[in-house]
């Protein structure tokens, strides 16, 4: 692709972006700075207006999602479950830019936790598993797990039902294990449905 092709790519797409934003009154201000400078292009060699663009386009979107996760802290502060259970993946899988930090992501995930939220009761059983954040502790792993199973959720039912079957954090008990890993596929968990097929031959 040709310097000017390039360049008339990133043109179309900014026109794009722009009509999509007329809404985003966040993010429109750049683009119209970024419509702005294509405007100009007579004034400017066309591949600095693209780098220009491509530039600018980075700094606008890292400022904008380190403002996302500002507010998203704030309302996490304040008590509310999702935005906990959230944070507590930013930092499990080192989001918006920032560093894997276990210790902070057990930290929401048990905050939220707390707040009987299914999903991050079973984040912090694989934690407690595995020893992430935390010391390593099947027994409350499994603990987890079972709040979260009795609430639906359909991976953790299938975790529990296979902490049974080996036996890993509570004593082996093939019927148990056998019961969630068939309320796990009726809950559409499709690795369910092999533990299911396997224990029945």
């Amino acid at each position: 692709m040709s310097v000017n092709e390039t360049f008339d790519l990133i043109y179309r797409y900014r026109l794009v972006k722009l009509t999509d934003s007329i809404f985003g009154l966040k993010t429109l201000w750049p683009i119209l700075l970024e419509y702005w400078l294509c405007c100009c292009g007579i004034l400017m060699k066309k591949y600095d207006v693209a780098a220009l663009l491509l530039v600018f386009s980075f700094s606008s979107q890292t400022g904008l999602a380190y403002s996302e996760l500002d507010e998203l802290k704030k309302i996490a502060n304040h008590g509310d479950v999702r935005a906990q259970s959230q944070l507590g993946g930013v930092y499990l899988f080192g989001e918006y830019g920032l560093d894997i930090d276990y210790k902070k992501a057990f930290t929401w995930y048990s905050k939220a936790a707390k707040q009987g939220d299914a999903k991050s009761q079973y984040n912090l059983a694989i934690m407690y598993l595995n020893g992430y954040g935390t010391d390593k502790n099947a027994v409350k792993a499994v603990g987890y797990y079972k709040k979260a199973a009795v609430q639906g959720d359909s991976d953790s039912q299938l975790q529990l039902g296979i902490r049974y079957l080996q036996g890993e954090g509570v004593e082996y008990n093939l019927e148990q294990a056998k019961y969630w890993f068939k309320k796990a596929e009726q809950s559409g968990n499709s690795e369910a449905n092999q533990y299911v097929n396997m224990l029945e031959k």
